[in-house]
């Protein structure tokens, strides 16, 4: 059984170690007769951390074993027994986007809202009195204060990859999207409250589909702009990813309607990789943050000679394209930089204001979008210069010495818990 804590940093902490949770979203199929492809997909994904239970109660019993035997976690609906005791339980979780006229049981459309309400304090309310070691979490996409009550951990899922004449109020190209994402996010919800303005930690879904979908107009990702929305979130400071990826599998009865993550393999395998980036900078995620920018956190700790600008009309509101969040392990600092603009940037300096002396920035991490990992840039009194290709992101470890190989020489490992 693992114990789960809440560290005051609202990093979360299993059996003691401090862990950045990295989660994807059904591994396998809820379609009857499919359990058969679980092991397969849990070897595609071994870099998540967890995943949730198919709700058809005939496969939990296989999928939890191989889970546990793949050193991974599940999370359990809010509302089933608890479980204190149960081998690779990490969190139970509320019905996702309650209130939003959806069936989710126990949720149904003709409830109140305060019904609805109701509910999920009961359930949050008996889980922390059953099984205090095991935290609640709870997703949507609006109003994050509303929902502290009735979850210790919250999560929001805001997707701005679309197809325009699937969704007319989209008013944004398919290269202002990571704007977009920032912007929505900010507007639905955390309505003018940022993260680190409440005492709970916060985590974000990433889209996470194989295919382009006709039915409500959702895109598949590249990896750049996988990539690039995934670090987006983090210099939000955010404490968990999670990918959604829809129809796991699908229905393969009818294999032509499946947009699943599943459909696209090396998509698949794609995010696996990203999956593996973060668990191998997991302690890296989990240091304190010594400062952040985006569009609503407008820090200068870290200064750029070069920017670029855009303006979406939906919210009318000047945006710059990096965004930063830095961190610290004693004499060696990370800097996390992302370009959220699909243009390239060339010849920018970067000044992280009070360091002083002579230093070594090398990149670290995988090589999307122009970050090839391993390139060393002299640093002098916190000054140094790069070049940034659209939707890159630059992890740089700044230290007297180069960094070691391990980091230099990246590679994507299996991490196991």
């Amino acid at each position: 059984m693992a114990i789960i804590t809440i560290n005051p940093d609202k990093t979360i902490s299993i059996d003691g170690k401090k862990t950045f949770p990295v989660k994807m979203t059904s591994i396998c199929s809820t379609y009857s007769g499919q359990i058969r492809t679980c092991q397969e997909n849990i070897d595609i994904n071994n870099n998540a951390l967890y995943t949730n239970l198919p709700g058809d109660t005939l496969f939990q019993t296989t999928l939890r074993q191989q889970l546990v035997e793949n050193n991974m976690f599940f999370h359990k609906k809010a509302y089933q027994s608890s479980e204190p005791d149960a081998d690779g339980l990490l969190f139970y979780w509320q019905p996702d986007e309650p209130t939003v006229g959806v069936d989710n049981y126990p949720i149904t459309n003709t409830m109140t809202e305060a019904e609805i309400l109701a509910i999920l304090l009961s359930d949050y309310n008996r889980k922390n009195r059953d099984d205090p070691n095991h935290p609640v979490v709870l997703n949507h996409w609006t109003n994050m204060t509303k929902w502290l009550p009735y979850a210790d951990i919250m999560a929001w899922d805001t997707y701005t990859f679309l197809i325009y004449q699937f969704k007319p109020w989209v008013s944004w190209q398919r290269e202002d999207s990571i704007y977009a994402w920032e912007m929505q996010s900010w507007d639905a919800y955390f309505q003018g409250t940022e993260l680190n303005q409440i005492n709970k930690p916060v985590w974000t879904y990433i889209q996470a589909m194989g295919l382009d979908d006709l039915t409500w107009g959702g895109q598949a990702l590249t990896p750049q702009e996988a990539r690039c929305n995934t670090y987006t979130a983090i210099t939000l400071d955010v404490k968990g990813i999670m990918f959604f990826a829809y129809l796991a599998m699908g229905d393969w009865t009818h294999a032509e309607t499946v947009t699943g993550l599943y459909a696209n393999l090396s998509l698949a395998t794609y995010y696996n990789q990203l999956m593996g980036e973060l668990r191998i900078f997991n302690d890296i995620l989990v240091l304190p943050t010594i400062d952040y920018h985006w569009t609503y956190h407008n820090s200068t700790s870290v200064l750029f000679s070069k920017i670029l600008t855009k303006t979406l009309t939906r919210w009318n509101k000047l945006q710059t394209n990096f965004n930063y969040i830095l961190k610290q392990n004693g004499n060696t600092l990370y800097l996390i930089v992302v370009n959220k603009d699909t243009r390239p940037i060339s010849d920018v300096g970067i000044t992280i204001q009070g360091l002083t002396g002579s230093m070594t920035a090398t990149t670290i991490g995988l090589s999307e979008a122009g970050s090839i990992p391993g390139r060393t840039l002299p640093v002098t009194n916190g000054s140094f210069t790069d070049s940034f290709d659209g939707l890159a992101v630059h992890i740089y470890q700044i230290e007297e010495e180069i960094c070691p190989q391990s980091l230099c020489d990246f590679t994507i490992i299996q991490n196991k818990i």
